[in-house]
């Protein structure tokens, strides 16, 4: 059989990378998506080291809708086709929302939003022909919001809402759609300016301090999120526990959730947000 491949993008690290990661253990032939092609270059090395996998990388920026048509075109060209999409790639800003401007919304929008979309049109056809799978990384802020995240929670929402309306189409063609909202994660997410440019070096004791007790490492997502792949039809996945139970509290008691943020607003901003 001919191995299947999947096109990845914000694999340089968190949550991409360790999909990256479980899909090459599971045989596929992978074609990954970040700015640093440094990253890159390394997770190439160490999974065609480590696994049968043969890999294509493209330092892309998915905001250029130019680069990413271009690499995708390679792609279906070298591997002969697309099997799964996996739309991971994405950043936050903290901030009030006084203290924002709307070129800050447009921004992350560009990336966390457009995106997608600029990663999944020249993708289509080659996943309709497979039959294939379509990932969508969103959060739980995707479904409601907390105070200095009002920029990241509108582009999850606004991912949920796409979700919501194109999984029929996808469906009528054979296509699988599964959005996967995870909670608290300890990544690389938060050392990023208010473009998604990278702003420090990120090391071990960064990712460990913006991370508190609740939080769980990308790769028990990514584990489930490559789980979920062969199943048929569209789903919406939420991960893990602390996030099951925070949606469970806003769907039945939406008020309830919403004075418990306010009443710990201090606290959150401290530990969460920061």
């Amino acid at each position: 059989m001919e191995k299947k491949v999947a096109l990845i993008t914000g694999a340089s690290s968190g949550i991409g990378r360790e999909i990256a990661v479980e899909m090459a253990k599971n045989g596929y032939n992978l074609a990954l998506i970040a700015r640093r092609e440094s990253r890159l270059n390394e997770l190439k090395s160490e999974l065609e080291e480590k696994y049968d996998t043969n890999v294509l990388t493209g330092a892309v920026d998915i905001r250029s809708k130019d680069d990413i048509e271009a690499f995708i075109k390679t792609v279906c060209n070298k591997m002969e086709g697309i099997d799964v999409v996996v739309a991971n790639a994405g950043y936050t800003i903290s901030g009030s929302f006084e203290n924002l401007n709307i070129d800050d919304y447009k921004n992350i929008f560009e990336t966390n939003f457009f995106g997608v979309l600029n990663t999944l049109y020249p993708a289509l056809a080659s996943l309709e022909k497979s039959k294939g799978r379509v990932v969508i990384v969103g959060s739980l802020l995707g479904e409601f919001g907390i105070m200095d995240r009002s920029t990241y929670s509108a582009t999850k929402f606004a991912l949920r809402g796409f979700y919501e309306s194109v999984r029929y189409e996808f469906k009528e063609k054979g296509i699988g759609f599964i959005l996967v909202e995870p909670g608290f994660v300890k990544t690389e997410l938060r050392e990023m300016d208010k473009q998604g440019n990278r702003i420090k070096k990120v090391d071990e004791k960064v990712t460990k301090k913006h991370s508190h007790s609740i939080s769980v490492g990308p790769e028990i997502i990514a584990k489930k999120i490559v789980k979920l792949i062969p199943k048929k039809g569209f789903r919406l996945k939420i991960l893990p526990f602390h996030a099951k139970f925070l949606f469970f509290l806003n769907k039945h008691f939406p008020r309830v959730l919403a004075s418990l943020i306010y009443k710990y607003r201090d606290p959150i901003r401290k530990h969460v947000i920061k």
